[in-house]
């Protein structure tokens, strides 16, 4: 917390330090100037004081306690301006920086001269007049400072407007840090390196014409990297067509690609930690190699994929994630990965449809997982699932957190059993279960009382749950 001046006088302009004067001082007791009924001209005077209330009333606090005092790096705070997807006026002159230079003279020189307060640019159109010059004059003030941009246009940017925009951001690319750029075409110009540049993501809207992305070869800092490409061009559009430092990324996010495009990626990316696939378009593969990715590489996110587990070998992974609706008959090379892999896998979040003897194939392939999360709500012969994770079985004896959305659970004493014999495992190498969730949709109604009875005992042994709706539990 950035610590006030003593005397808060210290803090004000000149102007406002000198004592205020009583007009009416020794005069005796004025008349209120209000007419013969005060409730008549009470509303209007109170509408008149709101419209002319100061900016400082709605600085934040920090600020209208300390700014002129505020170091660079603590300015820097202000800076970032909240970002509201639907508006189209941005930036806000109601945040700062804008609204500190309203306040009064001193604070807006304070604010014109303190760089770090305009190291943030925030816009939703590129096609307008005055977002060119309020653009340039922006990034100006903010000097040598590392800078974050954002553009959130879906607008066609090749109108005289746009362009000027894009060149003028193009500008101070030697000081671009983040840089998000929502656009229906990415088409910059940038001379020479980005030395500052760490996070990029791409939104391409989509244009009749296609530019390749040729800007961000030379990034020596980049590491994370989002991009999503137009489900109009997924089929000729993916990360191949844009030129990265691949071999420096550690995160990776795309959305709407091929399966292809994904193999890319993981071949290319070498350094990779963290990868998320969202929304990825299959198409058949010709026959390659088989992509190993040993150690540093821990996560992966997928969500619409599933050919992508026969070409690959994770020997590092320790987090996975798949939301996909289809059958395990079409990821039935699932299994197999985990096996050939036969990585240190400690977190499995599933979405998919199987059965239980198919998701306890893949379960038994994986005795290091503490972290077990099922959306199962198609999930048949539960109760044998129930009985096959009882802790006699040996199966995932690392078990701390179990968690199952939406089940089709009519009969709930396998379930109970195989909870209770978790609860206080004193077997060597197996570790007691300490939370279950049971997510139910909110249609669907609490067990029986009776059955909410036998989950309490359960929390009187310690074990922490969840049983009902997302935002609500009966225990």
């Amino acid at each position: 917390m950035i610590a006030g001046p003593a005397n808060f006088d210290q803090i004000l302009p000149p102007s406002c330090q000198k004592p205020l004067k009583n007009p009416n001082l020794g005069q005796g007791p004025q008349k209120p100037k209000f007419r013969d009924n005060p409730l008549v001209e009470l509303p209007g005077a109170c509408h008149r004081a709101s419209s002319t209330s100061s900016p400082i009333v709605s600085a934040p606090v920090a600020a209208a306690v300390s700014f002129p005092l505020l170091r660079d790096s603590e300015a820097s705070l202000l800076a970032y301006p909240s970002v509201h997807p639907d508006s189209h006026s941005s930036p806000n002159k109601s945040e700062a920086p804008l609204l500190l230079g309203r306040i009064c003279r001193q604070w807006r020189e304070i604010a014109v001269t303190t760089p770090a307060l305009w190291s943030t640019f925030v816009t939703y159109r590129t096609d307008r007049s005055g977002v060119v010059l309020l653009a340039d004059v922006w990034l100006s003030r903010a000097k040598g400072n590392p800078l974050t941009i954002l553009v959130f246009d879906t607008v066609d940017v090749e109108t005289s407007n746009g362009e000027l925009f894009l060149k003028t951001i193009c500008r101070h690319s030697s000081q671009w840090r983040e840089v998000a750029l929502t656009l229906p075409v990415i088409k910059l110009h940038v001379d020479g390196p980005l030395p500052l540049l760490e996070k990029l993501v791409i939104r391409s809207g989509g244009v009749a014409e296609y530019h390749p992305v040729t800007t961000f070869c030379d990034a020596p800092l980049l590491r994370d990297v989002s991009i999503t490409v137009d489900s109009n061009f997924a089929l000729s559009i993916g990360p191949s067509t844009i030129e990265l430092p691949w071999a420096q990324l550690t995160t990776f996010t795309g959305r709407l690609f091929r399966t292809d495009e994904c193999l890319f990626v993981l071949r290319e990316a070498s350094s990779l930690t963290e990868c998320t696939f969202l929304s990825v378009i299959e198409v058949t593969v010709p026959t390659i190699q088989n992509i190993l990715k040993p150690p540093p590489f821990k996560k992966l996110k997928l969500q619409g994929c599933t050919l992508l587990f026969q070409y690959m070998t994770l020997t590092g992974l320790e987090v996975l994630e798949i939301r996909n609706q289809t059958y395990i008959e079409e990821i039935e090379s699932f299994p197999s990965f985990l096996v050939r892999s036969k990585c240190p896998l400690r977190e499995l979040r599933l979405t998919v449809h199987m059965s239980a003897p198919q998701l306890l194939s893949c379960l038994q392939a994986v005795p290091t997982l503490e972290v077990l999360e099922v959306e199962c709500q198609s999930i048949s012969e539960f109760p044998s699932l129930a009985r096959h994770l009882h802790a006699s079985s040996g199966v995932l004896p690392r078990l701390r957190f179990l968690g199952l959305q939406r089940p089709s659970i009519t009969v709930f004493d396998d379930l109970i059993a195989m909870l209770f014999s978790r609860s206080d495992i004193k077997t060597d190498g197996t570790v007691p279960l300490r939370r279950f969730e049971l997510i139910l949709p909110y249609d669907v109604a609490y067990p029986a009382p009776h059955i909410v009875d036998r989950f309490r005992a359960l929390l009187r042994k310690g074990m922490q749950l969840h049983l009902g709706p997302p935002d609500a539990s009966c225990i």
